[in-house]
C-alpha cells in the first residue's frame, strides 16, 4: 500500500516524532512525504519505508493528479491543524475540504490523526472544520475540547486519546550530575505573531530572570532550549536571550537541528523544566523531568485541563509578572507537574495508532 502522511516537516522535534512514529508503525507498506527542505529531512534519512515526493504543496493540481494515481490512503497527521483565529482565513480552509474531498471521490482513504481544533473564529469557521472532519474516513483529536467541538458534525469514526508523542519512549541520562549542581531548562518560543513590543518584552523576561536565577548561588546552571528551528524560528529568539545573559559559563544553548535523541538527551539533563512549547511539555514530562508550565496556546491550556493542572502561567502574562514571584513558584514542588499526574494517559495514547491499524485492516 502507498500512504502518503501530509505532515509539518520543518524542524521542529514534536512534528518530527509525530512523523517518525506514525512511519515506523505503517512497516512495511510505503510511506510518501510531501518535498521539504534537505536539512528538514534529517530524522527520516534512516527509515527505509520513507519516500518524498517532488511536490511540496499537496493542494496543486500536479499534486492532486499524482497523489490520485500513485496513493492509496492519506494520513493528515496533526498536531494544531485548525486554527481559524479570523474570517478571513475561512477561504483557506474551505480549500482544503474541496481538495480532500477530490482525493475521497477518487477512491483514497483519508485518515485525520492526532490534531487539535482552535481557536475558531466564529460559527462559520467552526462548520468548516466541520466538513473537513466529516469527509475523513477516521478521525481522531488529542484533547477533549477538540472532540466536543467536532463531535457534533462527525458523528462515526471520531475518537480522542492524549497526544501521540506520549508514546515516545523516553531517553534516560545515565551520565553522573555535575555534585551539587541544579540544571534548569527553559524552553524559548519565538513570538513572532506578538507586536515587536510584546516580543522583546517577552525575551526581556527569561533574560532577566535566568540572570536572577543563576545569581541565587553559585550551583545554579541553565539550558536554553530552541524546540523548533525551521521557519519558526525558536533558535533566533534563543540565541536573543543567551547573547543578553551574564555568566554565560553556566548556561548553555541547545537547539534542535534534526538529532531527535542527542535533543531528548539535553533535556533529561535537567532537573527542572520550564516548558511553553506544547512538546516541550510533553518531552519533558515522559523524560521524567518535573515542569511549571507555561501557555502559549489553546492547545496547552486544554491539554492542563484535560488533566485538572490548573497551577500555570499564561505565555501574556509573562511580561506583567513579577520575576521574583515567579522564582518562588520554583522552589515549591506542589507547583510542578510531574509524569506521575499524567496518570493512564501515556498508555492511551496508542489509541491513534491502534485505530489507524484498524482503520487499515479494513
Amino acid at each position: 500500500m502507498n500512504i502518503l502522511i501530509i505532515a509539518n516537516i520543518d524542524r521542529n522535534i514534536g512534528d518530527d516524532i509525530m512523523v517518525k512514529t506514525v512511519a515506523n508503525s505503517l512497516k512495511p507498506n510505503t510511506v510518501y512525504l510531501l518535498k521539504a527542505k534537505e536539512d528538514c529531512t534529517v530524522p527520516f534519512r534512516n527509515l527505509e519505508n520513507i519516500k518524498f515526493f517532488k511536490e511540496n504543496d499537496y493542494t496543486s493540481l500536479k499534486a492532486i493528479k499524482k497523489i490520485c494515481s500513485e496513493i492509496d490512503l492519506i494520513i493528515l497527521l496533526g498536531g494544531s491543524l485548525f486554527k481559524v483565529p479570523t474570517r478571513r482565513m475561512i477561504l483557506h480552509y474551505i480549500k482544503i475540504f474541496l481538495v480532500f474531498l477530490i482525493f475521497r471521490l477518487c477512491g483514497i482513504k483519508l485518515a485525520l490523526i492526532n490534531c487539535n481544533v482552535g481557536p475558531i473564529c466564529c460559527k462559520l469557521g467552526l462548520l468548516t472544520v466541520g466538513l473537513i472532519f466529516n469527509v475523513f474516513n477516521i478521525a481522531t483529536v488529542r484533547d477533549s475540547e477538540s472532540y466536543r467541538l467536532m463531535k457534533k458534525f462527525k458523528k462515526k469514526n471520531l475518537f480522542c486519546f492524549p497526544d501521540i508523542v506520549l508514546t515516545h519512549e523516553s531517553i534516560k541520562n545515565t551520565k553522573s550530575k555535575k555534585n551539587n549542581f541544579t540544571s534548569l531548562g527553559i524552553c524559548i518560543y519565538n513570538p513572532t505573531l506578538l507586536p515587536k513590543k510584546g516580543e522583546k518584552d517577552y525575551l526581556n523576561f527569561f533574560t532577566n530572570f535566568i540572570n536572577a536565577y543563576i545569581d541565587l548561588d553559585d550551583f545554579r546552571l541553565v539550558k536554553i532550549f530552541a524546540f523548533s528551528t525551521g521557519s519558526e524560528g525558536d533558535h533566533l529568539a534563543a540565541r536573543s536571550v543567551f547573547e543578553n545573559v551574564k555568566n554565560k559559563d553556566r548556561v548553555e544553548l541547545v537547539e534542535y537541528f534534526g538529532d531527535i535523541d542527542t535533543f531528548l538527551y539535553e533535556i533529561s539533563n535537567c532537573d527542572l523544566f520550564i516548558p511553553i512549547r506544547f512538546h516541550s511539555l510533553i518531552l519533558a514530562l515522559i523524560s521524567g523531568i518535573p515542569c511549571v508550565p507555561v501557555s502559549y496556546d489553546i492547545k496547552v491550556s486544554n491539554f492542563l485541563r484535560d488533566i485538572n493542572f490548573k497551577n500555570y502561567f499564561k505565555f501574556e502574562e509573562l511580561k506583567e509578572i513579577n520575576i521574583s514571584y515567579f522564582m518562588e513558584k520554583l522552589n515549591y514542588p506542589q507547583n510542578f507537574l510531574t509524569l506521575n499526574m499524567l496518570g493512564e494517559m501515556r498508555n492511551k495514547a496508542g489509541g491513534h495508532l491502534l485505530v489507524l491499524q484498524s482503520f487499515l485492516t479494513r
